[in-house]
């Protein structure tokens, strides 16, 4: 074959316009599907049983709250509104609302789009308490990380991408795709909902989005639990085995009080509370100590209080079913103090 005829059969290089013209594409299907699924039935059952961020998102749209606590699972179930509300009504002579925002296995991102719901809602809390733990600050930093990406509103990627950019162009650029593409994304559900005849069931909690772990188990099997619990956490923070403060935990905490702060609403930061079995990695050779001062740092600098709760007094081993979550006689005691030493100075 001729040179001649190598050069007629050899297919073009792509155009420098070649990308954006598939971008705009993608976009434009992207907002194409959101706007045909957005809000039907089919989204909404979706939405309501697939995910704790959109199920809770969903009823706190509906139901409020003077009061927000987020966190990972051990405000969920450690914070109890009516507790709550009571020992308010007791310290203030007033009546508040709670709602529970927690989130099993919450990662700081999370706690971003959290603060985002709050501040969008009319009224606007008047607290939330930004409940934080130290595994957090050493993993599951990106946008992609579990229960993120189905929570995704549309309105929520810049505060993500202002959180993002300077630390991680890569997490901000995810935060944009998945901020565009949430529907495409998680339509795997949709997929199987079709197929079974059957959309999933959705979540319910027990009590304005807390839901109690029920009585004190035995001090041996809290001991066995927690002590299990122990392992992973400590693997995660551990600096011999790679560990470190990953940068953007921070910046998206910093971001969730900023977005909280102009929508005027009070912010407290809270170290959630845990049992004494897994205080052994709470040492130099883990990242404890790094995240402590990280959090301190962005609380100073808002001037906002925080609270290290991590052993909070008159809780015992007993007072939890495992390392990380307080059983209901734990989580009205916890819930007592939170509301005495954290939430009553802050409400008018």
């Amino acid at each position: 074959m001729s040179d001649g005829a190598r050069k007629d059969d050899a297919q073009p290089e792509p155009g420098p316009h070649g990308f954006l013209t598939s971008l705009a594409v993608m976009i434009a299907m992207c907002v194409a599907v959101e706007l045909f699924y957005r809000d039907s039935r089919v989204d909404l059952s979706l939405r309501k049983g697939s995910n704790h961020v959109t199920a809770k998102a969903l009823e706190y749209e509906k139901v409020g709250g003077d009061i927000v606590v987020t966190g990972d699972s051990r405000i969920f179930h450690g914070i109890n509104p009516t507790v709550m509300n009571a020992s308010l009504q007791e310290l203030k002579g007033k009546t508040y609302s709670t709602y529970n925002f927690g989130i099993p296995s919450a990662t700081l991102p999370i706690t971003l789009m959290v603060a985002h719901e709050a501040a969008r809602h009319q009224p606007a809390p008047r607290v939330v308490v930004l409940g934080v733990s130290p595994t957090a600050f050493s993993c599951c930093d990106s946008v992609g990380a579990s229960g993120v990406q189905p929570g995704m509103r549309w309105s929520a990627v810049p505060s993500f991408v202002s959180a993002a950019w300077y630390t991680s162009p890569e997490d901000a650029g995810s935060s944009v795709s998945y901020g565009a593409s949430r529907l495409l994304a998680f339509r795997t559900e949709l997929s199987a909902a079709v197929h079974d005849f059957v959309l999933p069931q959705p979540f319910t909690f027990q009590d304005h989005g807390y839901n109690s772990f029920g009585n004190r188990v035995a001090p041996a099997q809290q001991d066995i639990r927690a002590r299990g619990r122990a392992g992973p956490y400590a693997e995660l923070m551990d600096k011999s085995k790679g560990a470190y403060l990953h940068p953007l935990p921070g910046k998206l905490l910093d971001e969730a009080i900023s977005i909280l702060e102009r929508a005027g609403v009070r912010v407290a930061v809270v170290a959630t509370p845990q049992a004494r079995q897994l205080d052994w990695y709470l040492d130099e050779t883990h990242t404890y100590f790094e995240y402590l001062a990280e959090v301190k740092r962005i609380t100073s600098k808002h001037g906002v209080p925080f609270f290290d709760m991590h052993a909070p007094p008159g809780i015992e081993n007993t007072d939890f079913v495992d390392g990380d979550h307080l059983s209901e006689p734990g989580a009205t005691a916890f819930t007592k103090l939170v509301a005495a030493e954290v939430v009553a100075p802050l409400v008018p």
